[in-house]
């Protein structure tokens, strides 16, 4: 599950809501796999994303950002992908 989360966001599947989808997982669950990834260093977070304009008159748009958190992969991630 590890090393599939770690591939989900070399594809580009840097959200937790868009890798928790892929994964077949909770939000909560992946949250835990992202953390544990980022603890042993095969992971960074990045900046908090905020929604583009049109955004903002979605009833959806908090659920959106509360989930804004994005990641990718430090080097010695993308050589376990690579593997």
């Amino acid at each position: 599950m590890l090393k599939k989360a770690l591939e989900e966001i070399g594809k580009g599947h840097t959200s937790v809501w868009e890798i928790s989808r892929k994964l077949g997982t909770s939000e909560t669950a992946t949250e835990g796999i992202l953390m544990v990834l980022s603890e042993k260093g095969y992971l960074q977070s990045e900046p908090q994303h905020t929604p583009p304009a049109p955004c903002s008159g979605c009833p959806f748009a908090q659920q959106c950002t509360s989930s804004s958190k994005r990641f990718s992969l430090t080097e010695k991630g993308k050589k376990v992908i690579k593997k």
